[in-house]
């Protein structure tokens, strides 16, 4: 079968964001006197959302404390705010990919469980205006990833039927 979409991730995918999310980790660390981490190790405390990087990040008895996370997860992404394209940065042959993709008349979509402010800063700072027909990153009306009704609302958007979406 021939694909006629494609709708990718957007971290860990396209854009390699993991300095940005470290450093504003550590910026939140710090305000906190706590120590900072390698960002080697951040490759390990990334992948289920800005809540869980905190408390792996967060010394294990400030982790445990629902309250105190609530008050670093905050201040963390205030300092993401900050920091969302200072090294962020497209993988290596990423947009050759896209191009090559467009060039061939497939349209393109981003799924991300990235807040959307933050989704739209990003794509616009990295990718060339309207590559992409809808990116969707974490709002309050649809549920996060893995759930599939953000990928099915994208490929609506596209006009073609899921099983057509690499």
């Amino acid at each position: 079968m021939q694909y006629k979409a494609a709708i990718f991730d957007l971290d860990g995918t396209l854009i390699d964001s993991l300095a940005d999310l470290a450093d504003s980790a550590n910026e939140m660390l710090t305000s906190y006197g706590y120590p900072t981490h390698d960002i080697d190790k951040y490759r390990y405390f990334v992948g289920n959302g800005s809540r869980k990087l905190i408390e792996r990040c967060l010394p294990a008895d400030k982790a445990a404390d629902s309250a105190f996370v609530d008050e670093a997860l905050a201040k963390y992404k205030e300092c993401y705010d900050r920091n969302l394209t200072h090294k962020t940065a497209c993988y290596d042959g990423i947009m050759d990919m896209l191009q090559t993709l467009q060039a061939r008349n497939i349209p393109l979509g981003i799924c991300t469980n990235k807040h959307q402010s933050a989704a739209d800063i990003i794509v616009a700072k990295l990718f060339p205006k309207d590559m992409f027909v809808s990116v969707i990153g974490d709002c309050k009306d649809l549920p996060r990833k893995p759930d599939p009704k953000k990928v099915l609302l994208i490929a609506a958007k596209m006009g073609v039927k899921p099983e057509e979406v690499a």
